[in-house]
């Protein structure tokens, strides 16, 4: 295990690993990047300077040998993995900061919204745009996505509105989407590039024909306080959703429409939500201390609630449906087995905090829990801790939850690959092979959970939103999938 890495003089915004796993890059408050050797922990370069404002976002590219970061200083800045040295003149001399960054599918290029309305597209080698800036929009763009084919651009706005851009032309290709009655803080193509999702501050969900720009879908409308979290069924036809309002909500994903009555039980707010790997089950943690698992086809609790001394804040199940990991307020990690309605091991300790996430990594041997600034490795058969992390992040950066490796099913590596979701919108790599995102700054995520290429987030503005990663990152040799994510999808 590395202790802590220390050098930076401010809170740490941003940080992601090097294809290999060999560095790290750590972007800051204190307008530097660092680069570090990850089994000494060891700064390999001086402090990268350059950026006159906070550093929001960080990532190698696909061979490793590059670093961009973006910065509330207006800037977008290629760097040398190697020397440190700055490659080229920095992006866009902008007259506001970067509030989204995607890469297109095939790699070439970086799209990114600002803070003056506009959409950008540069050339990733050269850092020239290769189109005008697309105009259309009369505030902040929070959010921009390609398509899967990377024909088209679609950015969402703090107008209400929703925007399709042909990345040939600049030009829109439909009439701007209007429904919502709020910022929309999130926008995403579907895989197959059918249909376009978009979340916002008015707490709705809206899914659109990508074609007709009409209104696919019903609003996942129904909860009436915060959304704590959610989740999808391993076939990806449910949502569930947990809520301050104390009840367990099962959405078809399609239609929006709630399948079962709200599930009642919990005698406070609900926490943490999950699906059994086999489809058949619900668990949710709650503050009212307890963890209770449901019936997906007739929304009744099968069996009683196991029970923790304080507030519940993550639960999640084995991948062959047999355990549950749940987190708490107590700070201790519990391993329930579901058939026999015990502990599968002793309590496991050494957080001095809320456990706000636990997870079990893809081949169930591996337990992965995280308080408000440190992760947990523990071997889920016998309770030992084995590895943990602990980046130096202020108070203002809890994290919140972990994705499941199955989002990051590298072509040739299926280690675990967790993502950290931080309370002020970061998702952060830790195994370093791709990803490293800010979601726009109001947004302020409570929880999370995957499905496929699709990431649904919890926030605490009641809302549900749903990122989609290109699929160009998955079908890549491991050494193309680094970069700066995919602005995905904000789902509402």
């Amino acid at each position: 295990m590395v202790a802590p890495l220390k050098g930076h003089t401010n809170f740490v915004t941003s940080v992601a690993f090097s294809p290999d796993s060999t560095f790290i890059v750590s972007g800051s408050d204190d307008h530097t990047l660092c680069v570090w050797d990850a089994k000494t922990g060891t700064q390999v370069v001086p402090p990268l300077q350059g950026h006159k404002g906070s550093v929001n976002s960080v990532a190698f590219s696909p061979d490793g040998t590059h670093i961009v970061s973006g910065s509330e200083d207006q800037t977008v800045r290629i760097w040398d993995a190697i020397s440190g040295i700055e490659l080229i003149p920095p992006f866009q001399q902008l007259d506001e900061s970067v509030c989204a960054v995607t890469f297109s599918p095939d790699g070439t290029c970086i799209a990114f919204g600002s803070n003056d309305h506009l959409v950008h597209i540069c050339d990733a080698k050269s850092g020239n745009e290769v189109l005008p800036p697309f105009t259309g929009h009369f505030y902040p763009v929070n959010s921009v996505a390609f398509s899967s084919d990377g024909t088209c651009i679609v950015s969402g706005s703090g107008d209400n509105t929703v925007r399709v851009w042909d990345t040939k032309s600049g030009n829109e290709i439909m009439q701007p989407l209007h429904g919502h009655n709020d910022i929309v803080q999130s926008v995403s193509f579907s895989p197959d590039g059918t249909c376009i999702v978009s979340g916002s501050d008015d707490r709705t969900v809206r899914v659109w024909d990508a074609q007709s720009g009409s209104e696919d879908m019903n609003q996942f409308q129904g909860h009436n306080n915060v959304v704590n979290s959610v989740a999808f069924s391993p076939d990806g036809t449910l949502l569930v959703s947990g809520s301050a309002d104390m009840t367990v909500r099962v959405w078809n994903v399609k239609s929006g429409i709630e399948v079962l009555p709200p599930l009642y039980g919990h005698d406070d707010t609900v926490h943490s939500v999950a699906f059994s790997a086999d489809g058949t089950h619900i668990v949710s943690g709650s503050a009212d201390n307890t963890v209770r698992v449901w019936d997906v086809v007739s929304g009744v609790e099968v069996i009683p609630p196991f029970c923790h001394a304080s507030s519940v804040h993550s639960v999640a199940f084995s991948p062959n449906s047999t355990y549950i990991v749940s987190g708490s307020d107590d700070c201790t990690v519990y391993v329930w087995n579901l058939e026999s309605h015990t502990e599968m091991v002793p309590q496991l300790r050494g957080h001095d905090g809320t456990v706000s996430s636990v997870a079990f990594a893809s081949d169930g041997r591996i337990i992965i829990s995280g308080t408000d600034k440190t992760l947990y490795l523990w071997d889920a058969i016998n309770g030992v801790l084995f590895s943990s992390f602990a980046p130096p992040l202020s108070s203002d950066h809890f994290l919140l939850s972990f994705v499941p490796s199955v989002v990051y099913q590298l072509s040739h590596n299926s280690a675990v690959s967790p993502i950290i979701i931080l309370k002020d919108g970061w998702l952060v790599d830790l195994s370093g092979k791709m990803i490293i995102m800010k979601l726009p700054a109001t947004v302020n995520c409570t929880c999370s959970v995957t499905f496929g290429k699709t990431l649904a987030i919890g926030t605490l503005g009641g809302q549900v939103i749903i990122l989609q990663f290109p699929e160009a990152l998955f079908n890549s040799p491991e050494t193309q999938l680094v970069g700066v994510a995919q602005n995905v999808p904000l789902i509402i």
